[in-house]
């Protein structure tokens, strides 16, 4: 059962108590009052699971991708060795990057042995969040 963060926080008692956890990673994000809660911008969550327990909420969520926001996706480059990191994009320039990386894509294409490549993973991405380490 899949809902929308926001939607499921409205829909909850303001005093209600909630504890929200990755369930990717299965770490606490955050615990509180929903009323608490609702001051981090959680729009790009998804609640994957939620349970009732006598004394709070456990809404078990994962991070999902908005258009209009950035986020970090893994980039890396391979020839004698492999270099990997992440670069701050919102999806649509993602998107760019690896329609520009395809060599499918390409035309006039020439290949005269190997010379590298650069790649960038469209499924491995962090949220400023995780990466900056900010804390709201």
């Amino acid at each position: 059962m899949e809902n929308n963060m926001i939607d499921v926080l409205r829909s909850l008692a303001n005093s209600t108590e909630v504890a929200v956890i990755d369930c990717v990673t299965g770490k606490t994000i955050q615990v509180g009052r929903v009323y608490d809660l609702m001051e981090r911008d959680y729009s790009y969550y998804t609640v994957k699971q939620f349970m009732f327990t006598d004394s709070r909420v456990v809404l078990s969520v994962e991070a999902t991708l908005c258009e209009d926001k950035e986020y970090y996706f893994a980039v890396g480059t391979a020839a004698e060795g492999y270099s990997r990191g992440y670069v701050k994009l919102t999806p649509a320039q993602a998107r760019a990057v690896a329609y520009a990386c395809d060599k499918g894509n390409w035309v006039r294409y020439e290949d005269e042995g190997y010379s590298g490549s650069f790649s960038i993973i469209l499924d491995d991405w962090k949220t400023v969040d995780e990466i900056e380490g900010i804390e709201k």
